[in-house]
């Protein structure tokens, strides 16, 4: 994953994030043989914009372009959901931000969110994620901190069915 910024403003900043992606997987099949699949090429592309609202609060809000193939295969067969290097749909990604020092203390939360705007051209789309994350800090050198975080993300289920792989 590659990710270009550029600052438009002291406020506002714009990116673009290519994205290849190699995967590999491993299975035992029935017999108790061994076997692999990898897959790998160009994912999906997101494009993002970030503005300072305030001094505490970002907002930021992307897209995400169907870049990455969902037609991978291995063996004449259609590859899984999850092996595929794309999801086929664009996808719509909001994102705020609010940090605060207090102290010698440094903490933050955010909320982000990936929303799938369309089933793709095998008649599914994945499940929206939503992502909530907060952190805490602090430094206790020039060189040497501490932090906690703590995350929760929820994933919908995909919607819909390839008929190359449900049939």
């Amino acid at each position: 994953m590659l990710d270009l910024m550029y600052g438009v403003t002291d406020k506002l900043n714009i990116g673009i994030m290519p994205q290849y992606m190699a995967m590999d997987m491993g299975h035992i099949h029935h017999d108790g043989s061994f076997g692999s699949h990898a897959f790998s090429g160009i994912g999906d592309t997101k494009l993002n914009a970030s503005y300072q609202v305030s001094k505490s609060v970002i907002g930021s809000l992307g897209i995400s372009l169907p870049t990455g193939s969902i037609s991978k295969q291995s063996g004449g067969n259609q590859a899984s959901y999850m092996m595929q290097t794309g999801s086929g749909s664009y996808e719509l990604l909001p994102s705020a931000t609010f940090v605060q020092k207090f102290n010698e203390i440094a903490f933050g939360i955010q909320a982000n969110a990936s929303i799938k705007l369309n089933d793709n051209a095998h008649n599914y789309r994945f499940g929206n994620v939503y992502n909530l994350t907060a952190w805490a800090g602090k430094n206790f050198t020039k060189n040497f901190g501490s932090h906690l975080r703590l995350d929760y993300t929820n994933t919908g289920k995909v919607q819909g069915a390839d008929s190359n792989l449900d049939a």
